[in-house]
Order: structure tokens, then C-alpha cells, then sequence
């Protein structure tokens, strides 16, 4: 991994903090993904009991019944198929319902990030930003910060959670699978790591590609500012076609 790889990942990482610590709706997120790891480990050793010949699995799925079984006691219910059939639709039914209360949380984490960040993009460039950078730098370069850089800003924060979210109900998986297989859960667990280090790989080539997309999209809207700003002169020199060609190239080059 390159060293503005590295940087890229670490900077990831300082974002996600700083939304962490600036951002109390990042922390109910946090606990709501702790709230769907409980659930969804109560649910896998539900699933336990349900099998046919559960106490033929290993010790640690004896200790399991035993305690489901125990517990069922404690409020007067039988340990049947059908108590263990119950119990696991509603943890099952929490569950959903803490899935759909976590994406309505990290939507609108999302949501607010972009918004504060762009508005303290648009106050630091009003109040603070020397003169002399705004003239150096292009139209296109405030309004990528204030739009498209806020935007992915907030959508890295949703997607880091919810796959924060989703490795936490794979892990369970994986545990399951361990108890009834250790055998294809090895076998599992190699063929992950082979896919992590291809993402591993595709996600240095994104940031570098994430990099160069900036950059032409900063270049398009400078283009396209400048044009409207300009545009009685365009027509008057009849350079339509050499503005709208210029546009055009780099908008093929930023979706490409």
C-alpha cells in the first residue's frame, strides 16, 4: 500500500472520529449497532434448541439449551419446539425493527453531517479565507466543498455504520456456522480472507480514482459557473459550441 494510500485510510479514520465526537447522533448509531449485535447473537442461540439433535453438537451447545432452558423456566414456559419457535420470532421481530430504527439513524446522521459541514465551509469562506485564495483558486473548488465533498462526507459516515452493522450480523453468522461446522467454517473464513485483501485492494484504488474525480468535478463546475457568468459574451462571439465541447470533454472524463 502506497503512502498517500495509507494517509487516505488514516484521514478516513481521523473523519470518522471527529463525527463521533462533534455528532451525538454518532454515538445513538454506535449504540444501536451494539443494541443489533445482542440481538443478533440471542437469535443465533435460539436457533440451537431448534435443532433436531441439538445436545449431539458439542458441549458448548449443551451449555447453550441449558441455559435457554433455564431461563424459559424462570417465567413458566415448557422448553417445546414451539416455545423456542416463538421466542425466536420476536427476537427476530426486534431485530428488524432495530434494523429499520438504525438505517432511520445513520440516514439521518448523513443527512446532518452534510449539512453542517457545509454550512461551516460557507462561513469559513465568507469570514475566514484570505483574499488572496480566493482569487488563486477556481469557482469550482468552493462549491466542491460546500456540495459534493460535504455530500460524500455524510454518505462515508451512513456506509461506514451500516457496514459496521452488517459485520456484526456476519460475525454471528460465523459463530453459528462454527458451532454446527468448524469444518466449512474454516473453509469460510479463508475465502473471506482472500475477498478482504481483493477489497482491501479495490477500496486503495477508489480513494486514488476518488482523488482524480474531485478534481474533474471541481473543473466542471468552474466551467459551468463561468459560462452562465459569461454567457451574453459566449453569445455574442458565437463560441457556444467550443463552451459546450470544453464541457462536454470533461464530463466524459469525470463519469468515466
Amino acid at each position: 500500500m502506497s503512502a498517500s494510500s495509507r494517509a487516505g485510510l488514516a484521514a478516513v479514520g481521523q473523519f470518522l472520529l471527529f463525527v463521533v465526537n462533534r455528532f451525538p447522533r454518532a454515538r445513538w448509531a454506535l449504540l444501536l449497532t451494539l443494541v443489533l449485535l445482542v440481538l443478533e447473537y440471542v437469535g443465533i442461540s435460539l436457533m440451537i434448541p431448534l435443532a433436531a439433535a441439538a445436545g449431539n453438537h458439542g458441549g458448548n451447545q449443551v451449555a447453550v439449551v441449558r441455559l435457554w432452558t433455564a431461563a424459559i423456566g424462570v417465567v413458566g414456559l415448557a422448553p417445546t419446539v414451539m416455545t423456542w419457535v416463538w421466542l425466536f420470532l420476536v427476537m427476530l421481530a426486534l431485530r428488524s425493527a432495530a434494523g429499520y430504527v438504525h438505517v432511520l439513524v445513520t440516514t439521518s446522521l448523513a443527512k446532518q453531517v452534510h449539512r453542517r459541514l457545509s454550512e461551516d465551509v460557507f462561513r469559513s469562506v465568507l469570514v475566514d479565507e484570505p483574499m488572496v485564495q480566493v482569487y488563486k483558486r477556481s469557482i469550482g473548488h468552493y462549491v466542491s466543498l460546500a456540495g459534493d465533498d460535504t455530500f460524500r462526507a455524510g454518505s462515508l459516515v451512513q456506509s461506514a455504520l451500516l457496514t459496521l452493522a452488517g459485520g456484526c450480523s456476519a460475525l454471528a453468522g460465523l459463530l453459528l456456522l462454527y458451532l454446527f461446522s468448524p469444518f466449512a467454517f474454516w473453509i469460510t473464513v479463508g475465502f473471506l480472507a482472500v475477498s478482504a485483501v481483493l477489497v482491501a485492494v479495490g477500496i486503495v484504488r477508489m480513494l486514488r480514482l476518488n482523488g482524480q474525480s474531485v478534481r474533474l468535478s471541481r473543473e466542471a463546475s468552474t466551467n459551468f459557473l463561468e459560462a452562465l457568468n459569461s454567457l451574453r459574451s459566449i453569445r455574442s462571439m458565437a463560441s457556444e459550441a467550443f463552451v459546450y465541447g470544453a464541457y462536454h470533454g470533461q464530463m466524459r472524463r469525470y463519469t468515466h
